[in-house]
């Protein structure tokens, strides 16, 4: 019994302290507890551990993001320049066959509504709320009714390119929102 005590109390202060170093995970605690082979043991451990990640979720220094938050992300933020989430979730992947970092290379998005500028430089809303503006120096015209469905993809350079389906060449484009 006295053992037991001991291991419960060591896990009950320890799990917390390995939680709170900066360069472990939240979750090293609880894979420590799973090492423990006394059940009463392993089960304060764990309710010590799961306690610790809670009220650091609670109070916002821990967030639970699933793979499918991370992608819409990618998504949302894609012509942004911002650290890639791959690099700041070790392990992650996109889940495709080859095996990527989960980086978006293009995106495809209903045309919302589009305009000239005082200069003749192309303003494209696209239904997912990005806005994209002309950078090419050539004037560009889409012809045709809607709707129009656009294409925007990573280029050289850090550059992107934007296609209206059908309609237009590729022109260099910049995200504004």
């Amino acid at each position: 019994m006295r053992h037991l005590t001991i291991a419960i109390a060591a896990v009950a202060l320890g799990a917390p302290a390995l939680a709170q170093d900066e360069s472990a995970s939240p979750l090293t605690a609880v894979y420590a507890c799973a090492e423990l082979t006394d059940d009463a043991a392993r089960l304060a451990c764990y309710d010590a551990a799961v306690g610790n990640i809670r009220s650091r979720e609670e109070a916002g220094e821990v967030a639970v993001v699933d793979r499918e938050q991370v992608a819409r992300t990618q998504r949302e933020a894609f012509g942004f320049r911002v650290p890639s989430l791959s690099s700041l979730i070790p392990n992650f992947s996109s889940g495709d066959e080859g095996g990527g970092d989960g980086d978006v290379d293009a995106i495809q998005a209903a045309v919302a509504d589009y305009s000239y500028s005082g200069s003749g430089m192309l303003r494209v809303e696209l239904a997912n709320g990005q806005i994209w503006e002309q950078i090419d120096p050539e004037r560009v015209r889409i012809y045709g009714r809607g709707p129009f469905e656009a294409e925007v993809r990573r280029a050289s350079m850090g550059s992107y390119q934007l296609i209206i389906v059908g309609r237009t060449r590729a022109i260099r484009v910049r995200r504004v929102e």
